[in-house]
């Protein structure tokens, strides 16, 4: 929820500048400066419409004035519109450049053509003139004075013509050029030719005349100054509405901006009131943290006393478990004490049957020896105690007394040595002294626990195959623990007749150590499996049984660095797999 709210409250103060900001950019000037500019060319423009259109006029009056239309400055003006258009970004020139330009091209070409005809019809009436005077000659006869009339009739009619073409004119004209080659016969025939050149210089000027004052019409008519007015007055339009709406932008621009400042001003209240709450929220905070504080150190005493206790309770749990494994065996070990014990208690009635003979003998010599030391006991005496002393020696080594209790000693020691054996390996069990670590021999160490559990074993069968592996640096006490935790588990999944107990050891690499103990008895059900390395997981009866021995097992195994896995098969057997570093370091846990 808070980071929602961050980024909501960023969102909008985003969206208030981006506002801000794009209604300053509305309000920027407008560029005057390029309108100027644009204005100024569509003068020029108009202003070559005026000219070509003046000149046109001013060559219909005086044909001897035929002006040449260039497109060098139309073309440069053109250019600089279109560069203006791209950079003003102006909708009404961007649309309207396209035709100004055809316009300005077509009345361009209708000039230039207009100014080519005006030379040609020139040139032919000039000709025509020439003509006419070359032909004079011919008035000596009746008929070529007739023909001369002709010929000035020709002449002053396409003089006219030229001064005020009309289709009357042209028509007439063409009639008399005609005549006059329909008479060329009544002329000599030098001057035939002569006429030929005038009929068709008048038909050039008859001809090019009528398209030259349609011309005419066309460029004094023209489209193009109106096409520059209608964009002017478009531009002005455009530029007019632009402004009105920087105008209304910067309207907008100053209430926003006044609505913003309230805002910030109730914004800086608020947080000013904030803050003011906040002092005081954390002169608050202050004065509890100071008895938190002193709280925190009497709960963190309280935690590290629990702490304690529950260290303590943990390993008492674990020794408990120790104990109560090997509590199971108690029976089996007192039978097994039982056996040496009965070696020592013959051992010692039958040398409490032969100290009376042995005492008897050894007073009998103290005597004699005492006597003989004397000196001074009569002779008599002596005999008597030396014939009763030889009488007991030959008592004691006719009964073999010396041979017995030799036998008898070394039977007693036999049987304190298995009792000393029995209460070694118990006391390397059942001792509290967790931390010890050494370099240690884990076959001694399963031999041992394989010992322990005599009792539990009974008839079943054990299968060793010990592999050639170095000491292991472990604490011995707790692998032993594992060990007989899995031994007791193997004895008690199998039947006592038919049960096999396999016990495997194999190196895993150059660094690992791996022990195998796996049975025939009846395995772990599936669903069960994922749960027995669980704290008070059991599935024996009531009192039987207190699930934490494997849970302890894996535990111990992980503290070495290891790793223990099981696999069963119900019906089948189960076996465990427990692996060890070499020269791994004991992790201590609570």
């Amino acid at each position: 929820m808070k980071l929602l709210r961050l980024t909501l409250t960023i969102f909008v103060a985003l969206a208030l500048v981006c506002l801000l900001v794009f209604l300053y950019l509305k309000t920027q000037a407008l560029d005057y400066g390029r309108q100027s500019q644009v204005l100024s060319l569509m003068r020029e423009l108009r202003q070559i419409d005026s000219l070509w259109t003046t000149d046109v006029l001013q060559s219909e009056v005086d044909p001897s004035r035929i002006p040449a239309a260039s497109s060098a400055r139309l073309t440069r003006i053109m250019e600089a519109l279109s560069n203006e258009a791209s950079l003003l970004h102006s909708p009404s020139l961007n649309q309207g450049l396209g035709d100004l330009r055809r316009d300005f091209e077509l009345k361009l070409e209708r000039v230039t053509r207009h100014n080519q005809l005006q030379s040609s019809i020139k040139k032919a009436l000039a000709t025509v003139l020439v003509t006419a005077d070359q032909l004079r000659p011919i008035q000596a006869t009746r008929a070529g004075a007739m023909t001369l009339g002709q010929v000035s009739e020709v002449v002053s009619t396409a003089l006219r013509f030229n001064a005020q073409p009309n289709t009357d004119q042209r028509q007439r004209l063409e009639i008399l050029s005609n005549q006059l080659l329909a008479d060329e016969v009544l002329v000599p025939a030098e001057m035939r030719d002569l006429l030929r050149l005038l009929a068709s210089q008048v038909h050039i000027v008859a001809r090019q005349k009528m398209e030259q004052s349609g011309l005419l019409q066309q460029v004094v008519f023209s489209s193009a100054a109106n096409r520059v007015d209608t964009l002017t007055g478009a531009l002005d339009r455009e530029f007019q509405g632009a402004a009105e709406l920087k105008e209304l932008f910067r309207i907008y621009l100053i209430a926003y901006s006044a609505a913003l400042l309230i805002f910030l001003g109730y914004v800086g209240w608020r947080l000013a009131h904030s803050k003011a709450v906040i002092d005081a929220k954390n002169r608050e905070l202050r004065d509890t943290n100071e008895s938190l504080e002193q709280r925190v150190k009497q709960r963190t005493q309280e935690l590290s006393e629990a702490l304690r206790h529950l260290k303590e309770s943990e390993s008492m749990l674990v020794q408990s478990e120790k104990m109560s494994s090997l509590g199971q065996m108690v029976a089996g070990i007192a039978h097994e004490i039982n056996t040496p014990l009965a070696y020592v208690n013959n051992t010692l009635q039958m040398v409490d049957q032969q100290l009376p003979q042995i005492s008897a003998m050894t007073e009998a010599c103290g005597h004699l020896f005492g006597a003989l030391q004397a000196g001074n006991v009569p002779e008599e005496e002596l005999n008597a105690q030396f014939a009763n002393a030889s009488d007991l020696v030959e008592q004691i080594r006719a009964s073999h007394a010396d041979d017995a209790m030799s036998e008898l000693v070394k039977d007693g020691l036999h049987g304190i040595g298995q009792i000393s054996e029995i209460v070694t390996n118990l006391r390397n069990f059942s001792r509290l002294d967790r931390s010890k670590v050494a370099a240690y021999d884990l076959h001694e160490g399963l031999d041992s626990t394989l010992n322990m559990a005599q009792h539990l074993l009974k008839r079943r069968i054990v299968k060793k195959d010990y592999a050639d592996i170095p000491k292991v640096t472990c604490s011995p006490s707790q692998i032993n623990q594992v060990f007989l935790n899995l031994v007791t588990n193997a004895a008690q999944a199998t039947p006592d007749d038919t049960g096999v107990i396999a016990i495997n050891t194999r190196m895993e690499g150059k660094d690992k150590v791996v022990i195998e103990i796996l049975d025939n008895g009846k395995g772990i059900p599936a669903d069960i499996l994922p749960k027995i390395f669980d704290p008070f997981f059991t599935t024996k009866e009531a009192g039987k049984g207190t699930g934490l021995g494997l849970s302890i097992a894996y535990k111990i195994i992980d503290q070495h660095g290891g790793r223990i896995q099981v696999k069963s098969t119900p019906g089948q057997g189960t076996r465990f797999l427990v692996t060890l570093p070499i020269g791994g370091s004991v992790k201590q846990g609570g």
